[in-house]
């Protein structure tokens, strides 16, 4: 039995806001490139800082491995982090002192860490020894691998992370959500409040996916590699992070109520909602085949 996040931590994830936070910070880096200029003015007419300095994916949806957008992925992550470290301090529970990302991944046949089965969700494969062995393994290799590591920039090495391994950590460690799915977000309708019950916790969604305890064993895991590139790079202190975009507001949301945040959030989601990018809803999806074989690194708004 995977232990639950504690309390406390677990119903300051699931606030609406917090949701939103993360749900609209991967969402609108990743579909910039593909709205209108008309659409990012009236993103920008509801507040410029949600307008991305470094969008992830081009219009195609290929990833932007040299344009610092990876060192964005690194950073808000380890904010949140902190974030989770500092309520988990206040919670005092020994049993969960502080966010501990796994050592390594949890290979085929690991018994604390199973991986779900989610039948007829065409998860099938991602969930497969054959696939760990094949894709993930060979990843974490590549991502531990000092010289790889002191090959690649920071941002390059947060952009190879975000769309390959941690993708297919998500989807590999998605278990069934008990309490349905929230739809995705279309002209028509909004994110119903329904889905901010803690209960929803769907590793497969980024609006509910920092409430699964297995979001901070994935994340924590990833942020030990950014360790790593320091010491490939003999980097020693702080890093001089060029890629430090979290929205307008970090994830803690200062600066705003949370109504005002929550109207603001939801305000920029219907303007993306009625565009072309509306097809980059926020969940995670089986990767194509032709992008895995081809070595490509999968972007998430090609996926079916």
């Amino acid at each position: 039995m995977i232990a639950q996040l504690p309390a406390p931590l677990a119903a300051e994830l699931a606030q609406r806001r917090r949701r939103f936070q993360h749900y609209l910070w991967h969402r609108v880096r990743e579909c910039w490139p593909r709205l209108t200029e008309g659409e990012r003015r009236a993103v920008c007419d509801i507040n410029p800082g949600w307008a991305p300095p470094r969008p992830a994916l081009d219009a195609a949806g290929r990833p932007l491995r040299d344009n610092e957008s990876g060192e964005d992925f690194l950073f808000m992550h380890r904010q949140m982090i902190r974030f989770a470290d500092r309520i988990l301090a206040r919670a005092a529970d020994a049993s969960c002192a502080r966010v501990e990302g796994w050592r390594r991944v949890p290979p085929p046949g690991d018994t604390a860490y199973p991986v779900p089965e989610f039948p007829d969700s065409e998860l099938e494969e991602v969930k497969s020894p054959a696939y760990f062995v094949r894709f993930v393994a060979r990843w974490e290799r590549q991502y531990t691998d000092p010289a790889y590591l002191a090959s690649v920039t920071l941002g390059q090495l947060g952009s190879d992370l975000e769309f390959t391994i941690c993708h297919d950590m998500h989807v590999r460690w998605a278990a069934p959500s008990p309490v349905g799915y929230r739809q995705p977000a279309r002209p028509a309708h909004e994110i119903s409040e329904q889905w901010d019950a803690p209960a929803y916790d769907y590793l497969g969604d980024t609006y509910s996916s920092h409430v699964n305890p297995l979001f901070w064993k994935i994340h924590g895991w990833a942020d030990e590699r950014v360790e790593d590139w320091k010491r490939a790079h003999a980097v020693v202190g702080d890093i001089g992070w060029r890629g430090t975009w979290v929205g307008p507001r970090e994830f803690a949301g200062g600066g705003a109520t949370p109504e005002e945040a929550c109207d603001e959030m939801q305000s920029v989601d219907r303007v993306i909602s009625a565009s072309a990018a509306a097809g980059i809803d926020g969940f995670y999806r089986q990767v194509p085949r032709a992008l895995r074989s081809s070595g490509q690194t999968p972007p998430r708004s090609t996926r079916p």
